[in-house]
């Protein structure tokens, strides 16, 4: 499922990217909490118009299986070529996604990031 993440944003496809996530999930950006699909492809198309060149290295650190179809797992984020205002210093962090098997295909239902601020 990650390769399939980084594949659609390093692509800008937020329409791909956004059919990753279950219907219902949600998604932890700047304080805010989306919810829902159609709410978590906004936000990417967003990210995408305002940093015509962003690309992401994704890393995964670990998966824990809670179940058979549920699991959690964490990773670390590095962008590059942000370009949207002060966000520009945002260009790395973790990660944290609940991952749900929902009729045989694994989804996120909970996607949680942070970052660590540079200075330039």
């Amino acid at each position: 499922m990650l390769v399939d993440w980084v594949r659609a944003y390093n692509a800008h496809d937020a329409k791909a990217l956004a059919a990753i996530y279950a219907k219902d999930a949600d998604l932890s950006d700047k304080m805010k909490l989306l919810k829902g699909r159609e709410a978590i492809q906004r936000l990417w198309q967003e990210r995408f118009d305002k940093n015509p060149n962003v690309k992401t290295k994704q890393t995964s650190l670990e998966v824990r299986f809670l179940s058979p179809t549920l699991a959690v797992e964490t990773g670390y984020w590095e962008d590059a070529n942000r370009e949207d205002g002060d966000n520009a210093k945002l260009k790395n962090g973790m990660w944290t996604c609940v991952n749900q098997k929902i009729g045989g295909k694994w989804v996120i239902i909970s996607d949680r990031g942070w970052t660590q601020e540079q200075s330039e």
